[in-house]
Parts: structure tokens; sequence; C-alpha cells
């Protein structure tokens, strides 16, 4: 439903677990355009995020509209996910499509969110891509 985006559903509670979910992975990949467009609700109640590539650079730049969650506390599970990811690194898959300095920069952003144990907010309020949608 093309009618239902990020700005749609932040709102509602039933989505508020996979939306957080969704600004943790736009962190640890470094997603440079998350606009509320790219975030989509499927007609069978799943959540689907269309990314453009532009992901995983080693250096910060994040951009994103999903900031509403900002101070809210990661899921036990979430946590136990990155921490995996910090002690084996990505999946071979993954790690195939990644230089050295996105595979370390990637780990190094996983480890950061798994010890803040939050989801960070953005206090210079220059991490959101132009146009929201």
């Amino acid at each position: 439903d093309y009618e239902q985006h990020y700005f749609t559903l932040r709102d509602d509670p039933a989505w508020a677990d996979d939306l957080r979910r969704l600004a943790a992975y736009d962190l640890v990949a470094n997603n440079t355009d998350r606009k509320g467009g790219h975030v989509l609700a499927g007609d069978d109640g799943s959540l689907w995020a269309i990314d453009n590539a532009l992901c995983f650079h080693h250096q910060f730049k994040v951009r994103t509209v999903i900031w509403d969650f900002a101070g809210d506390v990661i899921e036990e599970d979430l946590i136990a996910d990155l921490q995996r990811l910090v002690a084996d690194g990505p999946s071979d898959q993954l790690a195939g499509l990644l230089g050295t300095f996105e595979r370390d920069a990637l780990v190094v952003r996983a480890r950061a969110l798994a010890e803040a144990g939050r989801l960070p907010d953005d206090p210079s309020g220059r991490r959101i891509p132009w146009p929201l949608v």
C-alpha cells in the first residue's frame, strides 16, 4: 500500500518494534537516504524497507527520517544480534560486497549501538534526507 509510509505508520503502536529495528539497521548500515516513502506496509502485515545502495560507507553519513524513537531502549534480542555481528563480523555474503574499511566501520557502529543500549538522537538536526518522502 503506497499510501502507507513511515509518516503514517510511526504513530501506530503495532509498527513500533519493527520501526525501532529499522532505525537500528539504518544506524549500523550507515544508511544515507532513508526517506519516509522508503518504509512501506505490506498487505501481509510486513514492513518493507526500500534501500537504494546508499549504505555501508566507512565515514559516518547517516541520513534517516526515523528519529522518533531516539532514547528508546534496544530490545535484548537485537542487542544479542549486534553483539554477534561484533564477535563474528558480517556474513561471508555481505563481507564479500564490502571493502575492508566498510566492514570495519560496520562492526564499530554495531559495537557502539550495542554498548549504548538505546537508539541515539540527532542533536544536530541535520541527519535527515530531503525530500522527506
